[in-house]
Order: structure tokens, then C-alpha cells, then sequence
């Protein structure tokens, strides 16, 4: 076989080679070649699909998108009824940035009976701040469900607004050592739950983050008296109810 000045690929063929030749400014270069059973060990494959007419499995231990608005990486079920839906994909937004890098948004298609595509739901979506599960439908869970869970809390003294704020789902406050000893919850998001049981020995005041209300006024504290537990749930961007 031939060298080609400029070729970037160092490709070892298993097989045959069928193509023509030109030479354009100086460079020889391959038109329309079809290789077969190649072995690529090094360089680029630049502006060019692979596998657009037969696709193949691939094997590689690192696949890099572009940032665009369309999917950077997509596929679809080999029982897919309709195939012009996607299966999956994943999205990089060139436009929105942080310190950590650029928005990227994975996203699935769930097929229902015979096939049908259901609604796309994001299955992550990550800003370098905010990592979180979105579903648009129902969700079937069999089995349990293990929430997020903190132990051994205890209350700030003296307590005020902004104190101990609570992480999990689950919150175990076990030392309250003075009356009014304080936590406080996170900013309210509309369908979060926070849990707070007060296992110490003095009444706890639970404070609404800066702006929000958790049921006795806007930046107003609520208690939690000793042995007592409070399901907190917010209802929108500022306001908690207990339920």
C-alpha cells in the first residue's frame, strides 16, 4: 500500500482497500475509500459519521460530545416501535457555564406496552450546584424507599434564624439542651419534605430559611415540643405546612 502525505490516521488493514487517488494542493489523499476490517491505532477522525449506514457496537473508555442544543450522544431500543424516538440522549448547553463547566442534561424515553414512547423525563440534570432526579409521569417503586437520614443532631444555642440548617429527609435532633435550642429548615422548593423528630429534652424551635414561613409567619420560628415529630412539606417557593 501506498504512503499518503498528510494522512493522520496510521491505519492497519485486515483485509482489502478500494478507492481512487487525486492530489489537491500537493497532498495525495484517498476519494471515496472502502476499507475493510480496519484497525485504527492512532490520530483523528474528523467531520465524519461512523456507522450512519450499518451500525456497530462500540468499545471505547472515553467518548467526548460538543457542546450543542441537539444531542451530543443518542440511542434507542432495539423493541422501539416508532424509530424516530429517541431512546435516550444526552444534551451539553453551549450557552449556560459554571465554575464547573458547562450545563449538561441526560435524558431517557420510557417505552410502555407494545413499544409506545412515553414521556421524555431528565434523569439528571447537573448545574455544578444542583443535582437532582426529574420524572414527568408516575413512578413505580417495588420495594422500599430509603430517604436521606441524619442522626445525632444537636440544636444550636441560642437559637436563630439560619442556624443548624437541616440536609436530609430525615432529621434526628437528639440534643435539645435548652429550651427554644434552635434548627433550621432549607429554603423551601415546591413537593420538598423535611422531617424533624425532636428526641431531646426541651421544646425546639424549627426557623423557615430567610423569606419563607413555616407556618407561624415569614421568618418566624415554629417548635417541636420534646418526643414530638413534624413533617414539614412545601407547598411553593416560600411556604411550609406541616402535614
Amino acid at each position: 500500500m501506498k504512503k499518503i502525505l498528510g494522512l493522520i490516521l496510521c491505519v492497519l488493514l485486515v483485509g482489502s482497500v478500494a478507492y481512487s487517488e487525486t492530489i489537491v494542493d500537493g497532498v495525495q489523499k484517498l476519494i471515496a475509500p472502502v476499507i475493510t476490517s480496519p484497525v485504527i491505532i492512532g490520530g483523528t477522525i474528523d467531520n465524519t459519521v461512523i456507522g450512519a449506514t450499518t451500525p456497530a457496537a462500540v468499545s471505547a473508555t472515553t467518548v467526548t460530545t460538543a457542546a450543542s442544543a441537539t444531542p451530543g450522544i443518542s440511542g434507542k431500543s432495539s423493541a422501539q416501535a416508532d424509530p424516530t424516538e429517541t431512546t435516550f440522549s444526552f444534551y451539553a448547553n453551549p450557552t449556560t457555564t459554571t465554575d464547573d463547566g458547562v450545563i449538561a442534561d441526560f435524558y431517557w424515553r420510557l417505552l410502555g406496552a407494545g413499544g409506545t414512547p412515553g414521556t421524555m423525563a431528565t434523569v439528571m440534570q447537573f448545574d455544578g450546584s444542583v443535582e437532582q432526579l426529574n420524572i414527568t409521569g408516575t413512578l413505580n417503586v417495588s420495594g422500599f424507599n430509603i430517604h436521606s437520614m441524619t442522626t445525632g443532631i444537636t440544636a444550636t444555642n441560642p437559637g436563630a434564624q439560619g442556624d443548624n440548617v437541616l440536609t436530609t429527609s430525615y432529621n434526628h435532633i437528639t440534643t435539645v439542651g435548652t429550651a427554644d435550642d434552635a434548627v433550621t429548615l432549607p429554603t423551601a422548593v415546591a413537593g420538598l419534605e423535611v422531617n424533624a423528630l425532636n428526641d431531646g429534652a426541651n421544646q425546639l424551635e424549627v426557623w423557615p430559611s430567610s423569606g419563607d414561613d413555616c407556618g407561624s409567619g415569614v421568618d418566624t420560628a415554629c417548635v417541636i415540643p420534646a418526643g414530638s415529630a413534624v413533617t414539614y412539606v412545601a407547598i411553593d417557593a416560600t411556604t411550609w405546612k406541616i402535614w
